[in-house]
């Protein structure tokens, strides 16, 4: 990719544009920034809440991990724009059941290599790479895009150990319900707006699995239904020793 011919830049997210922290429980924190309704079309309901126990014990609420920190409104509505339209423009592989695209490292699936390749992360995602070094310290080297169809998912898992301690997913386009689960602790559900980032860190990284189930309704216990009708494109940032 030649930079040269890629220089616009995303527009800028303003001073004091952070907002304040939300709920925080057994190391978990949600945080909702400046403006996070801006993603979502006029006159559309608020977010749903972000979690929902799936503890079948009366009373039971979710038992959260440590080092889970979900951002509402982490992207401005411009920013989320500015993204989908250049990402949409990029090569996509068709090597999985969805279309993806890596920058800096390639994960590839049947063997489970990590793979350097001649792509690094995109200029243009730079305002990304910098608010994230700023928010989680982390500076990082390898990216995976994937586009999900209304129908499609992706299994339970944790991010290969190889990786670094951090991953961030970024979420643009449709929203989307994420299940965790522990095996000693039980699931919880998340539901993912567009301009949200997720971060994983410390047990949440480690010991809990996080999917996608394939399907386009969720229905969520005292939640209106979430339809999933549009696509979705993850961006998730993890490091790799170069």
């Amino acid at each position: 990719m030649n930079m040269q011919n890629h220089q616009a830049l995303p527009p800028q997210r303003g001073r004091g544009g952070w907002g304040k922290r939300g709920g925080r429980g057994n190391g978990a924190t949600f945080v909702q920034e400046a403006d996070p309704i801006g993603c979502r079309a006029a006159g559309e309901p608020q977010p749903h809440p972000p979690v929902t126990s799936n503890n079948q014990m009366a009373g039971a609420g979710p038992v959260l991990p440590e080092g889970l920190e979900l951002i509402e409104g982490f992207l401005t509505p411009e920013e989320h724009a500015f993204f989908w339209d250049f990402l949409m423009r990029q090569e996509w592989s068709y090597d999985l059941d969805r279309r993806t695209q890596q920058y800096g490292f390639t994960f590839d699936y049947p063997t489970q290599a990590i793979i350097p390749n001649d792509k690094p992360i995109p200029l243009e995602l730079r305002p990304i790479l910098e608010r994230l070094e700023t928010r989680v310290g982390v500076w990082f080297n390898q990216l995976i895009v994937n586009e999900y169809q209304p129908h499609q998912g992706i299994n339970p898992h944790v991010d290969k150990i190889s990786f670094g301690p951090v991953v961030v997913s970024i979420s643009l386009g449709e929203r989307c319900v994420m299940d965790m689960k522990h095996g000693r602790h039980g699931s919880f559900s998340l539901v993912l707006e567009p301009c949200s980032a997720l971060v994983l860190k410390g047990p949440s990284r480690y010991e809990w699995t996080h999917g996608i189930q394939r399907k386009q309704h969720w229905i969520l216990p005292g939640q209106p239904p979430i339809v999933r009708n549009n696509v979705r494109i993850s961006l998730t940032f993890r490091t790799f020793p170069a």
